[in-house]
């Protein structure tokens, strides 16, 4: 029987000082079929950069950037 995925929602925008720290509780964790979703507005922090990083490495991650003036729904 296959484990149910788990999927970890990330918005983000402008949170580069704490994404280290956030990114770093997830990929920790003993369960391992998850998947991380971020969304960024972007952001001019150089936070989308980190996301690309990490999805380059890791194919659980999956990054897109939202309008910043957020979803028209």
């Amino acid at each position: 029987m296959k484990r149910p995925l788990v999927s970890v929602c990330l918005p983000n925008r402008n949170t580069l000082v704490y994404l280290p720290e956030r990114i770093d509780t997830i990929f920790q964790q003993t369960y391992q079929d998850w998947e991380l979703v971020v969304s960024d507005n972007f952001s001019d922090d150089g936070a989308w950069a980190f996301f690309e990083a990490i999805a380059k490495k890791d194919r659980r991650v999956s990054i897109e950037q939202a309008p910043e003036e957020g979803t028209t729904r």
